[in-house]
């Protein structure tokens, strides 16, 4: 690891926790630091807005505001029943699919079976002819 004078890891956590304590402070005065613009694409417009102001809006599209905790709680356990029902729909689908290739397996196994037992009769009746 190369090390300039002053550089050692002492160092450089107090200032990653120097730097964090500003972080923090500046969030708990409510002060946004706009830094860093970042482009979204909501409703076919396009905003700027700080890294803090996108954060929160995801969080909120996601339901995570403390007074939505429950409707959240109830749009899991729909999206929850729903992805299951979605499983269980493709599960089935898949079965479906499975089984129909099956008996298509079983139906095309069947008429090789009957077309070589006809051929053989055939081939027993003709020698049976010519003898």
């Amino acid at each position: 690891m190369n090390m300039r004078e002053g550089e050692g890891p002492s160092s450089r956590m107090d200032k990653f926790r120097s730097i964090k304590r500003e972080r923090e402070e500046r969030e708990r005065a409510g002060e946004r630091k706009r830094e860093k613009l970042v482009n979204t694409e909501e409703k076919g417009r396009i905003e700027q807005m700080c890294v803090c102001e996108e954060r929160e809006r995801e969080r909120e599209r996601e339901g995570v505001n403390e007074k939505h905790i429950g409707e959240r709680v109830e749009r899991g356990k729909r999206e929850g029943t729903e992805r299951e029902r979605n499983e269980r729909n493709k599960e089935d689908r898949e079965t479906d699919s499975v089984r129909e290739g099956r008996d298509r397996e079983k139906e095309e196994r069947m008429r090789v079976e009957r077309e070589t037992k006809e051929g053989k009769e055939r081939k027993k009746a003709h020698i049976h002819e010519c003898n």
